[in-house]
């Protein structure tokens, strides 16, 4: 028996099931720093809905998990157990109160989907080294369920398990990076925790950085059409260089060109490497493919010791969007103790342009690609 996924509501869209990630990256706070928290914003706002900033917030979900388990009698419990009936509800196909060993795993693959959404945990192909080998799984955690062997479980043995499985992982939960509260970030940490995102994809650094960049791409998108076309261009490169401009790691749009006719122009050519397959628009994956062998080639230039000229500004009330280090920069050359850079360049998806942001021509100082 197969099923499909009703639409998701707010509440569905709260998974609890977590395996903690291989790599940590705990980000120590900077005693100094002066960034303003950014705050979250309401339903209408954003395209995300749910008014609960933990369905869209890794660090709110992970605060809100941490408050489920720990008071039981608050709000946050409340809703934990709202969304563990809810996914009981949904896995219940045949709606006789139960859920059977033939509705189990999708009882779990739907309370794994939001942790899996901020990197918290791995998908089931990153955890099982094949389908049977998850199948059996599946099969021995039910029998740990169906304490009366009855074949089936209730709401009630579903909510237990659950519990005692979030308490265990609330108590491993590691305090990393968050790309939409860099207040606590310092520079090198952010470059880091880059470092880690482009060279492993099974990370929870490169699954946090795909949320972001992905949240970025969808909040840029004005005419919701899952595309985005030059018009909305500029917006988009703008969104994704507020995160490095945060930590000052890139400079401004006005720092940055010397017109704005330099920067629209800049814009158009960045916009058509990008756009290979000459559509008028670029895709999700056109901007998340671009996106990582940017930053690969900024990690590179940074632990070569070259520094941008772009000061910190404080965070603004409005979230950031979502997005890594996109801006070719100005920069001045620090000579710095460096180790072996463990990356390789990254690779460049233009061969005859001026740098993106700055309009320069010849080698762009932060990436390395060169200009013609």
């Amino acid at each position: 028996m197969m099923y499909q996924a009703a639409p998701m509501t707010s509440m569905q869209m709260q998974p609890v099931m977590m395996q903690q990630p291989a790599m940590g990256g705990v980000i120590k706070p900077m005693a100094a720093m002066t960034l303003q928290p950014a705050k979250a914003t309401g339903a209408a706002d954003t395209p995300w809905g749910g008014g609960c900033p933990w369905q869209s917030d890794k660090t709110e979900f992970k605060q809100w998990c941490k408050m489920a388990i720990t008071n039981p009698n608050g709000k946050e419990r409340k809703e934990l157990y709202g969304f563990l009936s809810e996914c009981f509800l949904d896995a219940d196909g045949d709606r006789d109160g139960e859920v059977g060993a033939d509705e189990f795993d999708f009882l779990v693959e739907k309370a794994a989907t939001l942790p899996r959404r901020f990197g918290l945990a791995p998908s089931s192909a990153e955890y099982y080294p094949s389908v049977q080998a998850r199948i059996a799984s599946r099969k021995q955690m039910f029998a740990q369920m169906d304490t009366d062997h009855s074949g089936k479980i209730g709401l009630e043995e579903w909510v237990k398990f659950a519990i005692t499985h979030i308490t265990e992982k609330v108590r491993t939960m590691q305090d990393v990076m968050d790309f939409q509260h860099l207040e606590k970030a310092r520079p090198d940490d952010f470059v880091r925790y880059c470092e880690v995102a482009v060279t492993n994809r099974a990370s929870e650094e490169y699954k946090s950085l795909y949320e972001h960049l992905f949240k970025t791409f969808v909040e840029s998108d004005v005419e919701e059409k899952g595309a985005i076309r030059r018009s909305q261009f500029d917006i988009l490169i703008e969104d994704a260089a507020k995160a490095p401009r945060v930590l000052g790691l890139a400079p401004s749009s006005a720092q940055a060109y010397p017109t704005e006719m330099d920067r629209m122009a800049a814009r158009d050519q960045l916009f058509a490497a990008m756009d290979t397959q000459r559509r008028g628009y670029i895709s999700f994956n056109d901007f998340l493919n671009w996106a990582v062998q940017h930053i690969a080639g900024k990690v590179n230039s940074y632990k070569s010791g070259v520094r941008p000229v772009g000061q910190p500004v404080q965070m603004m009330s409005q979230p950031m969007s979502m997005a890594p280090a996109v801006t070719s920069l100005p920069a001045q050359r620090v000579i710095v103790p460096q180790g072996p850079t463990t990356i390789a360049p990254a690779p460049t998806m233009q061969t005859s342009m001026v740098c993106p942001v700055s309009g320069r021509q010849g080698m762009c100082p932060m990436s390395g690609t060169i200009y013609r």
